[in-house]
């Protein structure tokens, strides 16, 4: 039952019935008279002093044709000597673009080697084989675009994707205009077409590059279709609920990084920059918006030529072509860089990039049979007919806009399986990075029960110790991983009041590395020898395995106190022993800079801690001078 001032469904039904006539009439009347348009809708236009050769808009003045560079000139002469073999080309299709054709060989090459600006829009059509679809499928546009008008739930969502999709372009800057239109209408149709895929945010950028290129929004339409289904493509996968190729080509990706670049894959995973955030747009939507559109442009030309293997080569190009500079990042620079630097300034001339770096990439990938992540699943398939009325809903009770739907099974298992993924990946690497420091790592777990005067428990036998409660241990620590450095701060906070003085400096020295060395993963125990030293000087003639810190045969660390190291010296030596341990203290323990600067909750009292761990030092100074 509604509650006073709900709305009921029928009147919900009713008031998304409205706001969806509501747009529809407004792309309808464009920019014609009486069209209402606010002024932040409709940015202002200079196209004399902002456009550039593609045709989006900048803050700054282009270069006239008598101020361009060397370089651009350059450029754009080598494009317009390409114009009339490509014409050539066109006349004579069938002896160049089918794949068993004469020529079909020399296609490609020219293709890597660049495509006149003024003719990428006809070979698109030619690749995805436009003519054909649109003869087989003849009014079924119009049919889904008449219908989508009248039923489409994701209308709303796709109005305000237009408003925003590409509007620093000369084709999209006005609100309403002819190409906005056509937007509108192509997302709208294709979320009646396949309803499986309905609209997703992504799928609009696609569309508009297609209409920049492409001559009618019909054919947008129908090249949209072919990348979604296309063996080559097969974009479906990524927009499904769930997004079961997004996650294969994830995974794919780390595979080939582990493989290929494994110190850089390391590096990212130190810094949380897990490849499910900087793939996002490389994979949905082939690299758009994160390089610059001269080379993005000449990629998609290679995609829509080879397929899918040109998004997983490039993705690779991008991080080995810039490993040196990303290995010097930290996590806040890596984002920025791959989110703007990149778009900006790409670092390289595209010729190199695509003729040069890509191919040799690719040819790489290929030599390792990693080209490709394999055959799509089932799941990744299309599982409904397209185009198919009765596999619409139009029963806007059970979808209304405006309204939070549940979430489903689907959205569920991918976030479920994107969380495992980046656990299964982090615990990988810990034990890659921990095994071969493994015999050197502390492996600490202390017990409270009979109060400060208790010892560390440690052992040489193979028996291991069991906690005497819940809250006498914290967590034990594999022997396989290095505490981390909130376990060491709180086994200080524990038991600086009773440690002896071997057993405080050794935890000491492991916080002041871990605060130190802060957000990179390293062995607590990298230098044996220097701990050692330390915390319990050698005699001569003894072996240095039996040294406090090393492995015993249990696989436990042995930690003898110095009250036990002393009874075995004569007067002479343990006389040199106490001053010796009391020039260790005084040259290794840490500052108090360097001790953690953060405890559970609650700001760190520094001065008091190294007070009281400096009286506790005095009075067992004191017990052993008695």
């Amino acid at each position: 039952m509604n509650q006073p001032g709900e709305l009921t469904e029928e009147e919900m039904v009713r008031r998304t019935q409205e706001e969806r006539m509501q747009i529809v009439e407004r792309y309808d009347l464009g920019r014609e008279e009486g069209a209402v348009i606010d002024d932040w809708e409709d940015p202002k236009l200079e196209i004399y002093h902002s456009q550039d050769r593609f045709g989006f808009i900048h803050d700054k003045r282009q270069p006239l044709d008598q101020e361009r560079t060397e370089k651009q000139q350059k450029q754009i002469d080598k494009e317009m000597s390409r114009v009339d073999k490509w014409m050539r080309m066109d006349k004579e299709r069938n002896k160049w673009f089918p794949v068993h054709s004469k020529n079909h060989e020399k296609m490609v090459e020219r293709v890597w080697k660049g495509v006149p600006e003024r003719f990428r829009g006809r070979l698109w059509f030619i690749l995805l084989d436009l003519d054909k679809i649109k003869q087989e499928q003849q009014g079924k546009y119009q049919e889904m675009k008449d219908f989508a008008r009248k039923f489409s739930p994701e209308i709303r969502q796709i109005d305000l994707d237009v408003n925003r999709t590409y509007r620093d372009h000369i084709m999209f800057r006005e609100r309403y205009n002819t190409r906005q239109q056509d937007l509108f209408h192509v997302l709208a149709a294709y979320s009646m077409y396949n309803s499986e895929v309905g609209y997703c945010q992504g799928m609009s950028q696609i569309a508009a590059l297609l209409l920049m290129y492409l001559n009618s929004d019909e054919d947008a339409f129908w090249a949209l279709s072919q990348l979604m289904v296309g063996p080559k493509y097969n974009m479906h996968g990524f927009f499904i609920p769930g997004f079961p190729k997004l996650m294969r080509f994830q995974a794919h990706h780390d595979k080939i990084l582990k493989k290929k670049l494994n110190e850089l894959q390391k590096h990212l995973m130190v810094n949380n920059m897990d490849s499910g955030i900087y793939t996002l747009k490389w994979f949905l939507q082939c690299f758009l918006d994160r390089m610059p559109f001269s080379l993005t442009i000449r990629v998609w030309d290679l995609y829509l030529l080879e397929g899918e293997s040109i998004m997983i080569a490039m993705a690779y190009n991008i991080l080995k072509l810039h490993s040196k500079s990303l290995m010097k990042m930290g996590m806040d620079e890596l984002m920025d860089y791959f989110q703007k630097t990149l778009q900006k300034d790409f670092g390289y001339d595209d010729d190199f990039v695509i003729e040069t770096a890509l191919k040799e990439s690719l040819e790489e990938l290929r030599s390792s049979n990693v080209h490709t992540s394999g055959a799509p699943p089932d799941s990744e398939k299309p599982r409904k007919s397209f185009g198919v009325l009765e596999n619409i809903q139009t029963k806007e009770e059970l979808i209304l806009t405006g309204q939070r739907l549940p979430v489903g099974a689907e959205e569920r298992l991918f976030y479920k399986n994107t969380i495992q993924r980046e656990e299964d990946k982090i615990r990988t690497f810990q034990n890659h990075i921990f095994q071969a420091s493994s015999d050197e790592s502390l492996n600490l777990c202390l017990y409270s029960k009979e109060g400060p005067g208790e010892e560390l428990e440690t052992s040489s036998s193979s028996k291991t110790p069991t906690p005497t409660s819940e809250n006498a241990c914290i967590n034990h620590i594999p022997s396989n991983q290095a505490p981390s450095r909130d376990q060491l701060h709180l086994m200080y906070l524990k038991w600086h009041q009773h440690m002896k003085d071997e057993k405080n400096d050794s935890l000491i020295f492991q916080m002041w590395q871990r605060s130190f060395k802060e957000n990179k993963i390293n062995s607590v125990s990298n230098d044996k020898g220097a701990r050692t030293r330390m915390c319990c000087p050698a005699k001569d003639g003894e072996d240095k395995g039996d040294k406090i810190g090393s492995r015993t045969d249990s696989g436990n660390s042995s930690m003898p106190s110095s009250e036990s190291i002393q009874a075995e010296l004569h007067p002479e030596e343990s006389s040199t022993y106490q001053s010796h341990q009391q020039s260790c203290d005084d040259k290794q323990s840490p500052k108090q800079d360097f001790l953690p600067r953060y405890y559970f909750g609650e700001s760190p009292d520094l001065e008091n801690i190294v007070k009281h761990s400096n009286a506790a030092t005095e009075e067992d100074d004191a017990n052993k001078r008695l």
